[in-house]
């Protein structure tokens, strides 16, 4: 048996970059994937490829975290329902930069998209699981966060902020849960990884030093509990 064999794995932000590398290494664990990201296209594309290499075929979840409310996460959550009994891990991967640039006079709409993609989206779409995941014999929960240091530099912007308030969100929920062994809240830092979204923030970085996104993604799986 494959490591992650009959564990139902949700990743938001699957369409490319670590999200997508994490949805491949996890189906060649065995994991049944629910895929979520906005760009259909991409989205099958990766279906496509986990079912050429042998992996399950996975569920697709197209949605814009950007315009989201609450009861479009709840009837997600209904629907996933409707497909599984419990959900064994969900990895929050998907991530909005936004403009970089001062705080002072920063775009409101910009402001809010990228809160509401970094920030919002995460705690409703974990609020909406929570049933399912308490379902599980010992659900992971992960996000995939930035350092400190990158999070709160000079012209950071809006996912500067949004990047620090997940890190605050991820330590409160690890303490809360911290006795619960049911379920298990990571964090996961990959440093610096040859990405669209970074190469948008970092345009002067040297890529080719940079680790790439198929590396990175075996600490998410490290934590899912399989040794790809």
């Amino acid at each position: 048996m494959k490591d992650l064999d009959n564990q139902v794995v949700l990743v938001t932000g699957a369409s490319r970059g670590i999200g997508l590398h994490v949805a491949k290494a996890a189906a060649r664990e065995g994991a049944q994937l629910i895929l979520m990201a906005r760009t259909v296209a991409a989205l099958e594309a990766l279906a496509d490829d986990i079912e050429a290499n042998g992996g399950r075929a996975p569920l697709l979840q197209p949605i814009d975290f950007r315009g989201a409310t609450w009861e479009d996460y709840l009837s997600i959550a209904g629907s996933l329902e409707s497909h599984f009994q419990a959900i064994d891990a969900c990895i929050f991967n998907a991530a909005a930069l936004g403009e970089p640039g001062p705080l002072a006079g920063y775009a409101l709409e910009a402001w809010a998209s990228v809160m509401q993609v970094n920030v919002n989206a995460p705690f409703l779409l974990l609020n909406a699981l929570l049933p399912l995941l308490r379902r599980s014999k010992h659900a992971r929960v992960i996000f995939s966060l930035i350092s400190t240091c990158a999070a709160t530099r000079a012209f950071a912007g809006a996912y500067g902020v949004s990047k620090a308030a997940l890190r605050a969100m991820v330590a409160i929920l690890s303490d809360e849960f911290e006795s619960d062994p049911g379920l298990s809240v990571f964090g996961i830092d990959p440093g610096p990884v040859d990405t669209a979204l970074y190469r948008l923030a970092y345009p002067g970085a040297d890529f080719e030093l940079l680790a790439k996104p198929q590396d990175a993604a075996s600490a998410f799986i490290a934590a899912l509990g399989g040794n790809n």
